[in-house]
């Protein structure tokens, strides 16, 4: 599709048209003063929050253009974002990034979303409806005294809108040279007073990036697709009382090529693969006064599939049980408490170069939080503190304190600081993954590398300390934050041995051990400017730097570090003008420094641009492009051996109606 195509397509569209009757977005005030939940598991202010807190409005998630969940995370300051494939992503806070990002925490709706089998989120299975979105609260540092272990440099809890403000039907429909295919649909209905309901699906036809042209395979490849269909029920009972019901089942696949170590001249051999992704969930929350405070119980179920031909299949349920009671002891003193059980089961098929050992496995986590509030002088000084205590059979007892306090200097400006605990505990990848991941080259001859789960394994551990300042002015607002975290027990890879074993010949076996400290720190910067009523300027910088090395017991040279990483700087900045109440032009710049410590992927910068148009209240247009210059980006090199390509330039056009 030619860019011509696409502005023909557009003018063809003027009998369509968006959401609401303009453009507009909320003021800096009214940003400032947004109510965030993720924090303290509670509505406050953003600037009376003790944390480094973004949040991605509905707003800019539209004016961003972008089409996925892991796309919009790029406005938020001290995430690197980086797309692997027309589906995969690797995104990570504050460091150690990757596919599979072990230390972020990601929730939809306070639903986790953290695969437990290799220990991070699986971007693939996010492919939400962006319309349904309210907002998307990123804390970047330690979240583990609210949302549990793995929430260490972060957490993401993705909001979705209540079903009363989604009534009517929603259309829309999208195509380009990489989003081929884009549809969803939405209808909500009230069903009585204060009972709402939605149900909303779509499908989504991607094609590899660049299309496949520069592939470091040889096959030919084939186009990600995924289908989504959701539901969500919210009935308001009065008197604070409130009834959520959420349904959602998915399915994805794409075929693409994987390299497997051999002891030939290559080093390497080519398997096709094909990818299945499918699980679905289910989410209830009641939310009722009760003795003398508000009593939150949630409970989720979630079942996961994952298909990989030539590689693994493997299944995960989990059941999850969380009860919290949060009341006032006195006039400025507001207890949290809380318990809740966890309940994970798997199943993992491997191949002759992938095996878990055992194949199944089953456990529970069982925690208990402690949090007091305590406003220590009234509207100006408050002080929080409290700690998470979780046990289960794979990591044994952890404890996770943190303490947070808030000065308020006026109306308009705040200073506030934490200190936190966090762990990271062991997935079965850690304890029961044997898989052969390279080639090396023996006295006896070549060999390939093998690692071998550790059942010794033991969780990782931080320790963080943060600080930050937030300032609005009549059209300036900007939000500071530092951090120095410190970790501890850390993976690291040391030898295991040689062997030889049947299918794969002689392998030289490594396994991750707990044998690496170090610490990391940086700085994060988000400033947003009014220039005019109309226009509106946003930019951000993040600094990060680290240092890892092996425990002194360990002999020098003996261990292999698994590496940090991440680009030590990053910067956004995003403009927007209204051309009166139907027309907006937006663009994002983005830059980066090499992906640290391999330098893999270069510096590189990117700008994407979109122009969206609103008829009339019910539909409107957008068409835009990404990556403006067309220069070949490689944002991020895959960890599981799969081919990948370079990002090109990529158009869209997308219409919208509202019924």
């Amino acid at each position: 599709m030619t860019a011509r195509a696409l502005l023909l397509a557009l003018t063809l569209s003027t009998v369509l048209a968006a959401e609401e009757p303009d453009l507009k977005s909320m003021d800096l005030e009214q940003l400032m003063n947004i109510r965030v939940t993720s924090v303290q598991r509670k509505e406050q202010s953003l600037s009376r929050t003790a944390a480094a807190v973004t949040v991605i409005t509905r707003e800019d998630i539209r004016r961003s253009g972008v089409s996925t969940m892991a796309d919009a995370l790029r406005l938020a300051p001290g995430l690197n974002v980086a797309r692997v494939d027309a589906g995969v992503w690797a995104v990570g806070s504050r460091g150690f990034n990757g596919q599979f990002a072990n230390k972020l925490l990601v929730l939809v709706d306070g639903r986790s979303v953290y695969e437990p089998i290799n220990s991070g989120v699986l971007w693939e299975t996010l492919d939400l409806m962006l319309a349904d979105i309210e907002r998307i609260e990123v804390i970047r540092g330690p979240g583990a005294v609210m949302w549990g272990a793995n929430a260490v440099n972060g957490v993401i809890n993705i909001i979705t809108r209540r079903a009363e403000d989604t009534l009517g039907g929603y259309a829309e429909a999208g195509t380009g040279t990489e989003d081929r295919m884009l549809g969803r649909f939405r209808w909500g209905q009230q069903a009585r007073e204060g009972l709402a309901w939605r149900l909303s699906s779509q499908y989504a036809r991607r094609e590899r990036l660049n299309g496949g042209a520069d592939s470091a395979s040889f096959l030919p490849e084939s186009p990600w697709a995924s289908a989504r269909l959701g539901f969500r029920m919210d009935w308001d009972r009065g008197n604070e009382e409130r009834l959520e019901v959420h349904l959602d089942a998915f399915h994805s696949g794409f075929s693409d090529d994987y390299s497997l170590p051999f002891p030939n001249p290559a080093g390497k051999i080519w398997i096709r693969s094909r990818n299945t992704m499918a699980g679905g969930s289910v989410l209830g929350r009641w939310i009722r006064p009760m003795k003398g405070g508000l009593t939150t119980v949630q409970f989720y179920h979630w079942d996961l599939r994952v298909d990989r031909t030539s590689q693994f299949s493997a299944r995960v349920r989990v059941d999850d049980l969380d009860v919290q009671h949060r009341r006032r002891l006195a006039q400025r003193h507001e207890l949290i408490l809380g318990a809740g059980l966890r309940g994970i089961h798997d199943r993992a098929d491997g191949s002759f170069a992938i095996r878990f050992q055992p194949v199944e496995a089953g456990y529970y986590t069982a925690q208990v939080t402690v949090q007091d509030e305590w406003e220590m002088v009234r509207n100006r000084l408050f002080l929080s503190g409290g700690f998470r205590v979780e046990q289960n059979k794979l990591s044994g007892p952890n404890l996770q304190p943190t303490a947070r306090i808030l000065w308020a200097l006026g109306p308009k400006t705040s200073v506030w600081g934490a200190v936190s605990r966090a762990v990271r505990t062991p997935s079965r990848r850690d304890l029961a993954l044997t898989v052969a991941t390279g080639t090396t080259f023996t006295p006896v001859g070549p060999a390939i590398v093998q690692v071998t789960g550790n059942p010794e394994f033991e969780s990782e551990r931080l320790r963080s300390y943060e600080a930050g300042f937030r300032h609005t002015t009549g059209r300036l607002s900007w939000d500071l934050a530092a951090f120095w975290s410190l970790y501890r027990n850390y993976q690291g890879i040391s030898p295991a041995g040689a062997g030889f074993d049947r299918q794969l010949g002689l392998v030289v076996q490594v396994t991750p051990e707990n044998l690496v400290r170090g610490h990391g720190y940086g700085t994060e910067l988000a400033v947003n400017l009014d220039v005019t009523r109309r226009w509106r300027l946003s930019g951000a910088v993040t600094a990060y730097q680290s240092k890892l090395r092996t425990v002194d017991s360990v002999p020098a040279g003996s261990a292999q570090i698994v590496p940090d990483v991440f680009p030590r700087y990053q910067g956004r900045l995003m403009t927007s003008y209204q051309f009166g109440r139907r027309w907006q032009a937006n663009g994002i710049w983005y830059t980066t420094t090499d992906l640290l410590p391999d330098r893999i992927v270069k510096a590189h910068q990117r700008l994407d641009v979109n122009v969206q148009w609103r008829a009339s209240e019910w539909g409107g247009a957008s068409m835009g492009i990404q990556n403006v210059t067309g220069g070949k980006l490689y944002e991020f090199r895959p960890e599981d051996g799969a081919s990948f390509d370079p990002m090109g330039r990529a158009l869209f056009v997308r219409w919208q109606w509202w019924f």
